[in-house]
């Protein structure tokens, strides 16, 4: 299948201290293995070093975030909060993640300043 990449990058002064946003980046190796049956739970580490509020969510073929491998994998549920995932049943093969890690200002939830693509093998 086909892969789209996208970021977008808001460089205005944050509020919070007064410099030019840095995007938020996740620390996570391009392929995770797990066991098979066992219904695994990971938490994705991700950094801002603004001290910006960090949340993950799906990419969404829509925003062309994904291209053809969003939302392939079963049984899955994200925690948008804490960019945990959770897998259930039988995980049969290699898929895609396909996320989007955003970094919001603690004084204002309207919008992200940036959001930037994660796309890991499992």
């Amino acid at each position: 299948g086909g892969w789209d990449l996208k970021m977008d990058v808001d460089i205005t002064k944050t509020n919070n201290n007064g410099t030019i946003n840095t995007s938020p980046s996740a620390l996570i190796f391009p392929i995770v293995r797990i066991q098979n049956n066992c219904n695994p739970k990971f938490t994705i580490p991700v950094v801002d070093i603004d001290q910006n509020l960090v949340m993950c969510r799906w990419g969404q073929a829509s925003k062309q975030e994904c291209g053809d491998e969003c939302m392939i994998l079963p049984s899955k549920t994200l925690n948008i909060y804490d960019c945990t995932l959770n897998l259930t049943g039988i995980l049969d093969g290699i898929y895609t993640i396909a996320l989007q890690i955003e970094d919001t200002p603690i004084s204002n939830s309207d919008g992200s300043l940036s959001s930037v693509p994660l796309q890991f093998l499992l």
